[in-house]
Formats: structure tokens, C-alpha cells, sequence
């Protein structure tokens, strides 16, 4: 089996309950990570609305990465490119909606959507998007849980 399948089948058993040789394991209540990961997902559309870039990159890991028309590899380049962002952009609305959310361990693996409306800071129109995102976030040894990967999809959403 090739290393990235042995990965895949392995978080998958793992969120099933079993390990990858088939055997059951006691499931574990995620509810806390669920509530804590949902409490920065609210952090991160308030700051986003706020046009506040530092308040962004610290809702990151260190070594976080950020995927949005382009790639920031670790907290000050994610600060950079938001920094740019809102020089171009005002967000007026955001409202990011996780849909599958899974936790194995000190990680969890997170797909939603992003409904966002945001005007040219320049002036103009504002547009609204509705966009797909996938994170990874990382618990911390605080025990809070940060952003790893942050990865939003080129396509287009039906609104």
C-alpha cells in the first residue's frame, strides 16, 4: 500500500472507531474540540469583518499554511497576505459554516462553507461568493486548537 493511502485508510478507521488492523476502540466525545474549533471559526469572521490581519494569523499554527488565491507557508506571511487582502478588499459579511468536522487525536479535519460578501476597498459593487473550504487544525498544549491548513476552493458555489 502506498503511503498516502495507509494515511487515508488509517484516519478513516480512526474516525470509524476501529484501527486499521480492524479492531474496535472505545469511541471518544469530541464535543469540547467541536465546541472550541467552532469558537475560532467565529474568531476568524469577526476578524475578517474587522479587517484585523494579526487577529487572523493567530487563529494559525507556527508553521500554518493558508490557501486562498494564493499559498502563505507560517504566521507572518498569513498576516502579509491578509494585510494585502484588505487593502483590496472589505468584508461586509462572513459566515463560514463547518459541515463535516472530524477529530482523531490532537487533529481535526474540517470541510465547510464560506458565504462571504465584500466590496473593492477602492469603491464599487459589493460581490458575494459562496466558496468550499477544507482545514486541518491542531490541538495545542495550551489545549486550544489552532489552524494548520487552511485550503479554499477556486470553484464557485451555487449561491
Amino acid at each position: 500500500m502506498h503511503a498516502p493511502c495507509a494515511i487515508l485508510v488509517t484516519v478513516g478507521c480512526l474516525a470509524l472507531g476501529e484501527t486499521a488492523y480492524g479492531q474496535r476502540v472505545a469511541p471518544r466525545d469530541h464535543t469540547a474540540a467541536r465546541a472550541q474549533i467552532a469558537l475560532v471559526i467565529q474568531e476568524f469572521a469577526a476578524a475578517l469583518k474587522a479587517g484585523d490581519p494579526r487577529a487572523i494569523s493567530e487563529l494559525y499554527t507556527a508553521d500554518g499554511i493558508n490557501v486562498f488565491d494564493t499559498e502563505s507557508r507560517g504566521r507572518q506571511a498569513i498576516q502579509r497576505y491578509w494585510i494585502d487582502a484588505f487593502l483590496a478588499y472589505r468584508w461586509e459579511d462572513v459566515t463560514v459554516t463547518s459541515e463535516e468536522l472530524t477529530v482523531v487525536g490532537d487533529t481535526a479535519y474540517d470541510f465547510g462553507v464560506i458565504n462571504e460578501r465584500s466590496s473593492p476597498s477602492a469603491g464599487g459593487p459589493p460581490t458575494t461568493q459562496r466558496l468550499r473550504y477544507f482545514a486541518v487544525w491542531k490541538r495545542q498544549p495550551s489545549d486550544h486548537w489552532k489552524i494548520h491548513r487552511w485550503v479554499v476552493a477556486v470553484a464557485r458555489l451555487p449561491n
